[in-house]
């Protein structure tokens, strides 16, 4: 372990400890969670950990920190725990009274502003780290358990490994987990929860008929092939690839490493052929990282799954059957209405990508980042999503950040901002980038280097661009 890991750890664990004795004086709890998987994962963590302490709590899952929530959680006189947000908001939390006690556990990087009184600041990057690859909000979240004593929660490191995938963390060789993920990673492979394979990185390796498992494969999205069934059950069948055996349906996990080689050479011929880029696909082998304790052919057996399953209960406006499900209920009803609203959401991101693709000025180049206009097109919810995909599937070989907008449900506009992978821009960090730009309009934003968005009032459209443009000089 490096020394700046260790010193993290250490620093997470002592002060967790003070957090310990607060959740104990000012109960119950109020635990507000960010709606992304990481924050989900992060306030499951943070949820079972106090139940487990026998602590009184209430847990909310937020689109975005609003001064309307803070108030009602200032003004209650008990402990607020923030998960995977707050950090790039220490001003405005400043503004209010946290006589309770506050702790805000993320890995975003924080705002240069002191954090408030009676608070309690967690953050890898106070410690030098990178809150972009080396650790999640729930890895944070995670951390911070551990420091509580008489508790026990090493199996809650799955979680931690949920959040940190559903975050895009998978940026070290062969798409694994680096930094303090790792060590959660190892860690969890040691207590028998979790086991690392190398394999083909389609959604439903375990869980989905294979034909099934292809046609939802949405980042990369692969036209004719991504949302078409059919289409995936034709281009199975010229392979010769079988899609049952003894009556039941094959999911990936079933097939021989000679099948698999074959589907991702001819998915490799595909896209040549009908002129796609073929260097969509450089990222579809990788690690995968199996749950243990999860049955078989569960959404939740995968760990990318599952982090997917939470985003897109979220995503769709279902906060509470996501948390649910990261607390543990894999009732038949629950898992069945999250499973239908997963279908739902995949299906539906599949029709914007292809109405974005095929209908001219979606995408317009800015010089020095592309525009992705999708203010008549896709709730604010999904943005973050579609971008992402847009600028990985489509874009990345540009290495130029990606800006989307859409209309947002509390009449502004929604920004949403990407960086590639495979981005050779120097120097760029989004997330301070969108907090100029945005402030410089009347409106605010933050989030990573990497990924940040940011809402501004509906007729600033214009004047943000501008902003946008002398921001990256």
């Amino acid at each position: 372990m490096s020394e700046d890991y260790a010193k993290f750890i250490d620093g997470a664990r002592k002060l967790s400890e003070t957090i310990y004795e607060w959740v104990y004086e000012n109960q119950p709890v109020i635990i507000l969670g960010h709606n992304d998987a990481d924050g989900i994962s992060a306030t499951a963590i943070i949820s079972k950990t106090l139940y487990r302490a026998g602590v009184r709590f209430h847990a909310r899952i937020l689109r975005r920190l609003e001064a309307s929530e803070l108030e009602r959680a200032s003004s209650s006189g008990r402990m607020t725990i923030l998960c995977d947000m707050g950090s790039g908001y220490l001003s405005l939390l400043s503004k209010y009274s946290w006589n309770g006690g506050l702790a805000i556990l993320d890995h975003h990087k924080p705002e240069l502003f002191e954090a408030p009184s009676n608070s309690i600041h967690i953050n890898p990057h106070l410690y030098g780290l990178d809150g972009v690859s080396e650790i999640s909000g729930s890895g944070v979240a995670y951390i911070v358990s551990k420091g509580f004593s008489r508790v026990e929660c090493k199996d809650l490191a799955v979680l931690a490994i949920v959040g940190a995938l559903g975050d895009m963390q998978d940026i070290d060789v062969g798409r694994s987990l680096r930094g303090v993920n790792k060590l959660i990673v190892k860690e969890a492979e040691g207590e028998g929860y979790l086991t690392v394979q190398r394999d083909l990185l389609l959604p439903g390796r375990e869980s989905r008929p294979i034909h099934i498992a292809l046609a939802s494969l949405v980042n990369p999205f692969i036209p004719g092939l991504s949302g078409d069934e059919d289409a995936c059950i034709s281009f199975l069948s010229k392979l010769g690839i079988s899609l049952k055996e003894s009556g039941r349906w094959r999911t990936l996990s079933d097939l021989s490493k000679e099948e698999k080689q074959m589907l991702f050479n001819e998915l490799l011929r595909y896209l040549a052929e009908n002129s796609y880029p073929t260097s969509i696909l450089r990222d579809l082998i990788g690690t995968v990282y199996i749950l243990q304790k999860e049955r078989r052919f569960s959404y939740m057996r995968d760990a990318r799954e599952y982090a997917s399953l939470l985003n897109a209960c979220s995503r769709m406006g279902l906060y509470g059957l996501a948390l649910t499900i990261a607390m543990g209920d894999r009732g038949d009803d629950t898992i069945a209405k999250a499973e239908s609203t997963y279908i739902d959401y995949r299906r539906k991101i599949s029709s914007y990508i292809r109405t974005i693709l095929s209908e001219p000025g979606r995408i317009i180049s800015m010089g020095k980042f592309y525009l992705l206009k999708c203010l008549d097109l896709v709730e604010e919810d999904l943005l973050s999503v579609v971008t992402s995909i847009i600028t990985e599937s489509y874009l990345a070989d540009r290495g130029l950040p990606v800006i989307a907008l859409s209309g947002a449900s509390s009449g502004e506009v929604k920004v949403s901002a990407r960086l590639p992978r495979s981005s050779k821009v120097q120097n760029m960090d989004l997330g301070l980038v969108m907090r100029r730009a945005a402030s410089r309009v009347g409106g605010e934003g933050g989030g990573h280097s990497v990924a940040a968005g940011a809402y501004i009032a509906k007729g600033k459209v214009e004047d943000f661009i501008a902003a946008l443009v002398e921001e990256m000089g």
